[in-house]
């Protein structure tokens, strides 16, 4: 089994995020970590996102770690599109997203991507439980992934948020993981490494 391992650098607000990606044996279970300036406010976060093999999100976990009075929050989706809170109730504003999206961290195209497998020149519009951090609300949101380029090592695409108009071209590396996410986010180290602990890349 894989473990893969992502560090970013924010570019619009500055800061770093280390990201665990961590192969199990239904799916995979990310271990998210970072610091960012948000309006002059230094703000540490923490997040987990669990995926089955097919790469559907099935549970999520945001907490900021240096606001005492703000409670983490838990989603738990059964990946086909019905979410609820951390107290089992449903959260039917969130129905037919099957992806998260957190404005922290790139990561979470990793999972948009790897789960719809695009070839080249393909497009798909989704839906997507959105987390608004250091709010800590959530809400659906339209996408959509166009893959422009792939090859063994790198591919590109197309993404956009088709609720606001925003749009960039994401470059990926071969796990996916965002090399250049122009504006936002900068790729600075990855390594993967296998169960027993040997270097794969």
């Amino acid at each position: 089994m894989q473990t893969h391992h992502w560090m970013w650098k924010r570019l619009d607000s500055g800061g770093y995020e280390q990201v665990t990606l961590q192969e199990k044996q239904d799916g995979w279970l990310a271990d998210g970590v970072g610091v960012w300036l948000e309006s002059d406010q230094l703000v540490r976060f923490q997040y987990w996102v669990q995926t089955d093999q097919w790469w559907r999100t099935r549970e999520v976990v945001v907490c900021l770690q240096n606001q005492e009075d703000s409670a983490p929050i838990r989603l738990i989706s059964d990946g086909r599109g019905h979410w609820r809170d951390a107290f089992g109730r449903p959260v039917p504003v969130l129905d037919g997203c099957v992806d998260v999206d957190l404005n922290i961290t790139p990561f979470t195209n990793t999972i948009a991507i790897r789960r719809l497998g695009l070839n080249p020149t393909d497009t798909e519009m989704i839906r997507v439980a959105y987390v608004d951090v250091p709010g800590l609300r959530w809400r659906p949101v339209s996408q959509r992934y166009t893959c422009i380029a792939r090859t063994a090592d790198e591919a590109v695409y197309r993404y956009e948020g088709l609720d606001t108009g925003f749009a960039a071209e994401l470059r990926v590396d071969a796990e996916g993981g965002v090399i250049d996410y122009p504006g936002c986010f900068e790729q600075v180290w990855r390594k993967t490494t296998i169960a027993a602990g040997g270097t794969m890349r």
